[in-house]
């Protein structure tokens, strides 16, 4: 971000604190924000409110560059907007006087800065209105995503449940056997000493009885259990197989629709395993070898082969697990355009029925991004022709965009994209992605989300990373999570 064009950013009178949406745009622009007068600044940036009469307010954007030209732009909306409102007003404003100043093209994901896009499709479907047409009328969306996100919006409605007592159960297990060079999520190194193990699997077996009576008192129903990490399956055999022990006998695994688990580095996948699995009555199985690339696996810290990816793969169709998802990613270092597109081409050795392909974001707590110098990374435009080979390959393994989100600092401000053959879309995550759905997490770092009756607010609880701090607190954490769920629940009752 260091070649970063620098804009010099206040704003006045807005009822809401836009730093964040601002900067974030500013950002796919290709500038910066500063908040006080830097070298090298290319020019001032300022954003105000003022009434113009009782109804509206003005949110006008006055851009001035080191030579003293001056551009600018405004808009009209309601006092009583909401801060979505104020911030889409205010970006719509903020591109538009940078468009005059730069000659800057319209993002392709338009003044979009958040990372779910299928939310805002969503809720223009639920009010009637045409997803696509507003997406790229309003937003300014290419039209290319704007049919994507809508499309995959109305795939969703048409799969998932309307009841707001249909929810997602989430397990986390926080540890993997190494840490991947690239990864930022707040995942450990699993001990390997049993009494750690024990411990573990006994506080998660509490937390499970916690939930399952919360369950039962409010009458919900499990549309999708998911156990990931991390990677769960870094227990060793025997506490595997204490936890999906433990799973299958608390829930009553039958009358769920989908039980995944993140089984995601093959170096840890065993018969054992497997089998405690298929008993448990696990569906759905992801294995993410991320490249089909010895080298880059070394790179990245994997400490797995490619031989070790089609040997899991080999070991899951020999069973009963019907559906498996594999990941890839594209832009890892020292990767070009051939590395990624043969990547997913061997996908066709393997004919999954899920493939999920994500964007290489490189996030500050990653161990990548203090050595980024050190390595080579595809353009934004290469990646771009990636995502689009990545389509071609999805549609000759008969599969469709069914989900989508975004990250911040991601490659070519491009997205995460899951492809699903017909009738195997991923509930979980569709579930949790978008936000309409109660997701009740258990274990360290798993989060409960709580949609609000109002459609519009997300009650929201999250157990704390430090196992730890997790085992001791325990029952205070159950009990809070329980208020935010009696929030929504004690009031439809």
């Amino acid at each position: 971000m260091d070649n970063l064009k620098k804009i010099l950013l206040k704003t006045r009178n807005l009822p809401f604190n836009l730093d964040k949406p601002l900067s974030d745009l500013l950002m796919l622009l290709g500038f910066t924000a500063v908040k006080v007068q830097e070298d090298n600044i290319v020019g001032e940036l300022y954003l105000r409110a003022e009434p113009s009469d009782k109804a509206f307010s003005i949110c006008a954007a006055d851009f001035s560059d080191l030579s003293g030209i001056k551009f600018s732009t405004e808009c009209k909306l309601e006092t009583r907007a909401e801060r979505g409102e104020w911030a889409h007003c205010a970006k719509i404003v903020m591109l538009s006087a940078l468009k005059q100043a730069f000659g800057v093209s319209d993002p392709a994901w338009g003044v979009l800065t958040g990372v779910r896009p299928g939310k805002l499709a969503n809720k223009i479907l639920f009010a009637g209105n045409d997803p696509e047409k507003v997406l790229v009328e309003k937003y300014l969306l290419s039209s290319s995503n704007a049919k994507l996100i809508s499309d995959i919006a109305k795939k969703q409605n048409s799969i998932l449940s309307k009841s707001f007592k249909d929810i997602a159960i989430y397990i986390g297990v926080p540890y993997c056997p190494s840490r991947c060079l690239y990864c930022s999520f707040p995942a450990g190194i699993m001990p390997a000493d049993e009494e750690f193990q024990q411990n573990f699997c006994n506080i998660v077996e509490e937390d499970i009885r916690a939930v399952v009576q919360l369950v039962s008192m409010y009458g919900l129903r499990i549309k999708s259990l998911y156990i990931g990490g991390g990677t769960p399956t870094s227990l060793n055999n025997i506490f595997f197989q204490k936890l999906m022990k433990c799973v299958s006998t608390n829930f009553s695994i039958g009358l769920i629709d989908e039980f995944t688990v993140e089984a995601g580095r093959p170096d840890c996948l065993t018969a054992e395993k497997l089998h405690a699995m298929e008993e448990a009555g696990v569906n759905r199985i992801s294995i993410n070898p991320q490249t089909m690339h010895d080298r880059t696996l070394v790179t990245i810290g994997r400490q797995h082969t490619v031989k070790q990816v089609y040997d899991a793969f080999t070991a899951i169709r020999k069973g009963n697990i019907p559906v498996v998802n594999m990941d890839l990613i594209v832009g890892l270092p020292q990767e070009g355009i051939k590395d990624i597109k043969y990547s997913l081409d061997k996908m066709l050795d393997f004919y999954p029925e899920n493939l999920t392909v994500h964007t290489l974001a490189l996030k500050k707590t990653s161990p990548l991004f203090q050595i980024c110098k050190d390595y080579e990374f595809i353009s934004a435009d290469e990646a771009s022709l990636a995502f689009d080979y990545a389509s071609l390959v999805a549609e000759k393994l008969g599969m469709s965009p069914y989900y989508l989100y975004r990250q911040h600092y991601m490659l070519g401000n491009l997205a995460n994209i899951g492809y699903a053959k017909p009738g195997t879309e991923c509930i979980y995550n569709m579930q949790m992605m978008e936000e309409q759905y109660t997701v009740i997490g258990i274990g360290p770092s798993s989060a409960t989300k709580v949609p609000a009756s109002d459609g519009h607010h997300l009650y929201k609880f999250h157990m704390p990373k430090n196992f730890f701090d997790y085992k001791t607190n325990a029952k205070q954490l159950f009990a809070k999570r329980a208020e935010i769920i009696a929030l929504r629940y004690e009031q439809e009752e």
